[in-house]
């Protein structure tokens, strides 16, 4: 799997656990997979938003690949928030390769050349935001 599909697949699990009530029918292949609440610190070394509400924070394990989904609220506009993480991103080393803004929902993402990508949904107003926030590491290859 590419960079880029890595991440389009994180961005779309992201979004899928964030707004689904639904399961996922079953895949033609048995996949192994762990997924847990956390309290464990953010991978890469971003962290939650100042003054944000977690409202969930869940560990995925999935074919040797780990990721952290941070669902949060914070009381600023959405444009505030992608602007700390993109200054996280770039203080972990990973450029920005998607940007999507459609509808009033905003998504960033990208990976680093050793493989920590991160992505970032979010949609509100200047009177505040929601949005999940995934960051893995790849299985080496």
């Amino acid at each position: 799997m590419s960079k880029k599909s890595h991440l389009l697949a994180l961005s779309s699990f992201a979004l899928l656990v964030a707004c689904s009530s639904e399961p996922e029918p079953a895949a033609e292949q048995p996949v192994a997979m762990a997924v847990a609440d956390t309290n464990a610190p953010l991978p890469g070394g971003f962290t939650p938003y100042p003054g944000v509400r977690e409202l969930s924070r869940t560990s995925i394990n999935q074919n040797g690949q780990s990721y952290t989904l941070l669902s949060m609220q914070a009381d600023v506009a959405p444009e505030v928030m992608l602007a700390h993480y993109r200054q996280q991103a770039a203080a972990a080393g990973i450029p920005i390769s998607l940007e999507v803004s459609a509808n009033g929902q905003h998504q960033i993402g990208g990976e680093s050349p050793s493989g920590l990508n991160f992505s970032l949904t979010a949609s509100g107003s200047n009177a505040g935001t929601s949005a999940t926030l995934a960051i893995g590491q790849a299985a080496p290859q």
